[in-house]
């Protein structure tokens, strides 16, 4: 595109998901006519989260592998649920093979490994209907659920969202996760 036609605030991001920030409206299950979600389904992985071990490229001057072993932790990520998703004894131990990474760049991509498969331990697929919520959810957003139980209320990161629309009619069909069960929040408004 011409210079003159780029929005001159768009930012390219890739660090790890920026789950801070205000939430969109929340959605509300089993309320009746007040409700504004069609459906919800949950499901857990207790076993998500991965560590890795292993060496990066072999050190030159002593021809071995240089270690890595990143410590399961969401580093800078901010917690949605009260409890962690995988239970130590749980978490899978994957080999760390990147031959091209070497030294901080190798222990800073396996610690990125790590953060990708813990927080995800909890996902959520709903279906709003998209008038009845008024608003139009987009990724990388947090949405709170309140309705669905203790284990399952509380704030989501949203990971994908289809949009369907026809005459009269506007759902939502929206893909969410978090890194375990339980709230971080003590009621969703």
């Amino acid at each position: 595109r011409p210079a003159a036609s780029l929005d001159a605030s768009s930012v390219a991001y890739w660090g790890p998901p920026a789950r801070e920030g205000t939430p969109l409206p929340v959605l509300t299950v089993a309320a009746g006519p007040a409700g504004n979600v069609r459906s919800i389904e949950f499901g857990y992985d207790a076993a998500a989260a991965a560590l890795y071990r292993g060496g990066s490229r072999v050190d030159d001057d002593t021809e071995t592998a240089l270690p890595i072993e990143p410590a399961y932790a969401l580093g800078g990520l901010k917690a949605l649920a009260s409890t962690s998703g995988t239970p130590p004894a749980l978490l899978r131990t994957r080999a760390f093979v990147e031959p091209s990474r070497a030294g901080t760049s190798a222990s800073a991509y396996a610690a990125a490994l790590v953060q990708e498969s813990a927080r995800s331990a909890l996902r959520a697929r709903v279906v709003v209907d998209g008038l009845v919520y008024g608003t139009v959810v987009t990724p990388a957003s947090l949405i709170a659920v309140r309705g669905a139980g203790d284990a399952h209320d509380g704030l989501y990161y949203v990971e994908r969202v289809e949009h369907e629309i026809a005459r009269r009619r506007y759902t939502q069909s929206i893909e969410m996760t978090r890194e375990g069960l339980g709230s971080t929040i003590s009621k969703a408004t």
